[in-house]
């Protein structure tokens, strides 16, 4: 459904050709990059930093793109190369740690695009962040072990926007904190006009649903942007 979202939205600024060259960013196991291929692209590149959730891409029998291991923020391809650029990750524009690594991920995207390429991408929206996603927990317990969940937005002194995950087993901290920024529509456009690219349309709460139907809670409500270079 996903897919189909962005193909409606896609063809309203370039021709759906089954030849366009398209690049799948932040893919994990390229399941976007797959749906692509089976509607008949066949010039589909997915790209991921983990080598280990590529490699369970690599394990579905058909329609798997071609897969590589690369960081949005140096891409390992030349300018003008591709048509579309599409990620489908609500936090590859937030995912690193400094503002200028995450401009730095759009500067890219602007780079590779053709003159007229398309780049399109989606977004928790910060209101629905806000209010929905302010503060989550979460409890497991299993096979004696106590699994926490903890997601947590909020905003900081100067107006910036961040969801913060953790997990505790046992009491004890298992994993890294995760801190991811959340932009606003208006921090957006603003870091893509930075970026260079001169057409920009932001689509403002988007729905995303699981097969059955049912809205996701963590991430639900989404903004499109599209950006023409």
């Amino acid at each position: 459904q996903e897919v189909d979202i962005y193909l409606k939205r896609l063809e309203e600024h370039i021709r759906l050709d089954f030849k366009l060259r398209i690049l799948d960013g932040f893919c994990g196991t390229a399941r976007h990059g797959v749906e692509m291929v089976k509607r008949g692209f066949t010039n589909v590149r997915s790209f991921d930093y983990s080598l280990a959730m590529l490699e369970e891409g690599k394990k579905q029998e058909n329609n798997v793109p071609k897969l590589i291991c690369a960081d949005a923020r140096y891409l390992p391809f030349g300018e003008d190369f591709f048509d579309v650029y599409q990620i489908h990750n609500t936090s590859a524009i937030g995912f690193f740690d400094t503002e200028e690594e995450n401009q730095t991920v759009l500067n890219e995207a602007y780079r590779i695009l053709k003159p007229g390429g398309v780049l399109i991408f989606d977004l928790v929206n910060r209101e629905y962040a806000l209010s929905k996603l302010a503060n989550i927990q979460t409890s497991i317990t299993n096979g004696g072990k106590t699994i926490q969940s903890s997601r947590k937005t909020y905003v900081d002194s100067s107006n910036r926007c961040f969801t913060q995950f953790t997990e505790t087993i046992n009491g004890v901290s298992k994993s890294p904190l995760i801190k991811i920024r959340v932009y606003s529509v208006q921090e957006v456009e603003e870091m893509l006009e930075k970026a260079e690219f001169t057409r920009i349309y932001s689509h403002l709460k988007v729905f995303t649903f699981d097969p059955t139907g049912k809205l996701l809670g963590t991430r639900g409500v989404r903004n499109l942007y599209i950006a023409i270079k």
